[in-house]
């Protein structure tokens, strides 16, 4: 009782959803700042309406074309570089993190300077 469709299905979830999504969640936990990562959440409804359109011809509607534009804009804003160029979140009052202190937040021993 071979059913492709199905098979197909659960490689697809397997593939793409878990080790996919959660792969690159995990890597940019390495590479982005904490408030970065979980602003870059709010896009997953609307990337989740465009693949629904794109794959199985979900219609879009002016309520989920308005829910995008915020999203994105929204994401925009808090993901905008500073005054001065810096990354989000890294102007003036924020405060920043030293090597050896995110090492040592790691369990990584600090190296010290001679």
């Amino acid at each position: 009782m071979e059913q492709p469709a199905f098979w197909t299905a659960i490689a697809w979830f397997i593939v793409f959803s878990n080790l996919g999504g959660y792969g690159c969640y995990w890597a940019s936990t390495r590479r982005l700042a904490a408030t970065s990562i979980s602003t870059l959440i709010y896009l997953t409804p609307p990337v989740t309406a465009l693949w629904a359109w794109a794959m199985f011809g979900d219609p879009l509607t002016a309520g989920g074309m308005l829910g995008l534009v915020v999203c994105a804009v929204g994401v925009a804003v808090v993901l905008r570089p500073g005054p001065n160029g810096e990354g989000p979140h890294q102007g003036a009052g924020a405060s920043k993190v030293s090597g050896s202190m995110g090492r040592e937040a790691r369990g990584i021993p600090a190296t010290t300077s001679r």
